[in-house]
This record gives C-alpha cells, sequence and structure tokens, in this order.
C-alpha cells in the first residue's frame, strides 16, 4: 500500500463517494503528473487497498483496547432553525464490547 493509496482510501471514505472518482477525468486532473500515472482503477483501491487499510486501523485499534478501557461517544446535533442543541453520548467498555450507558 502506498501514501498515495491511503490517501485516496481517506479521501473516498472521509467524503462518501464512490470509488469510481479514481477514473474520472477531473479527479486525475488534480493530482500531480506522477500521482496520476501511479493511479490505479477503482477495483484496486475498493478490492485490494480498501481491506488492507481496514486490517491495519482494526490492528490499531486493538492495541489501543488496553490504553484504552472505556470510549465515550457522543453525538451532537444543531438546529438551524432553533437555537438548541440534542446531544446524548454512549460509553463503551472496550474490552468486552458492551455498552456502559448513556450519558
Amino acid at each position: 500500500m502506498t501514501l498515495l493509496d491511503i490517501k485516496i482510501i481517506k479521501f473516498i471514505a472521509t467524503n462518501c463517494i464512490p470509488f469510481t472518482v479514481v477514473e474520472d477525468k477531473s479527479f486525475k486532473a488534480l493530482l500531480p503528473v506522477n500521482d496520476r500515472n501511479a493511479l490505479k482503477g477503482r477495483h484496486h483501491y475498493s478490492d485490494a487497498v480498501l481491506p488492507m487499510y481496514y486490517k491495519d486501523m482494526r490492528k490499531t485499534m486493538k492495541s489501543l483496547e488496553v490504553l484504552v478501557p472505556v470510549l465515550h461517544v457522543r453525538h451532537l446535533e444543531w438546529s438551524h432553525r432553533q437555537l438548541h442543541q440534542v446531544s446524548f453520548g454512549l460509553v463503551l467498555s472496550l474490552n468486552n464490547n458492551k455498552p456502559l450507558g448513556l450519558a
């Protein structure tokens, strides 16, 4: 997995766009010439790079379970029509994947 592969997977995942973007002329035009030549097709990113990246991230998260026994996830939602905030959180135990409660 190259640095370009990682950047493209992060771009696709962050922006929730299809893998076909790597085959678009306008996307290729954004890249430097060297990266354009190294760019592979959508199947490379969906079938090869994404599973490898997922494995790497999963391994990283598993190693963090020892360091961080509890994770607090918070979702914030703002309304543009009203000046109020809806907020809820969930506290998870990473060791046994069970919810510990709402926050």
